[in-house]
């Protein structure tokens, strides 16, 4: 395979993956609105995503994975800002199988992207992580 047919693919692995990412905001407007738990929520605003955790609100931003050239999953990293500073307090991912994940190797899967429950679920992982990360510890 030449460099231009390896170009190619990954152009539309890209391409698949901006599609994907626009069906997964779909699933979570679809779900804007239900009723959540006191954890949290997510909200969709155009194309930006925002998970409120705990009192936290994060920013959620995302890009696609590329690996040996080829595209394979979508990244999602939700900041915080903490001390005049950005903090990753969560990420997760989208596969092409359409299964959200904690890590890339989609071993820790969290549900598939049309979960009804999934604002729930994202801010109680997000919540697991904020309990533990700099914006809840004492000051030293």
């Amino acid at each position: 395979m030449d460099s231009y047919e390896k170009q190619e693919i990954a152009a539309r692995g890209l391409q698949k993956l901006a599609e994907m990412h626009q069906e997964f905001l779909a699933e979570l407007r679809k779900n804007q609105g239900q009723p959540e738990n006191t954890v949290g929520m997510v909200a969709v605003s155009n194309d930006a995503v925002s998970l409120t955790s705990l009192g936290v609100e994060l920013e959620v931003r995302h890009r696609p994975i590329v690996i040996d050239g080829t595209p394979k999953a979508i990244e999602y990293l939700a900041v915080a800002e903490h001390d005049g500073e950005q903090l990753v307090v969560f990420k997760f991912y989208l596969h092409s199988s359409y299964l959200l994940s904690k890590d890339l190797g989609a071993e820790s899967v969290l549900c598939d992207y049309n979960n009804r429950r999934i604002g729930r679920i994202l801010a109680c992982e997000a919540a697991d992580q904020l309990l533990t990360s700099p914006i809840f510890q004492p000051t030293e």
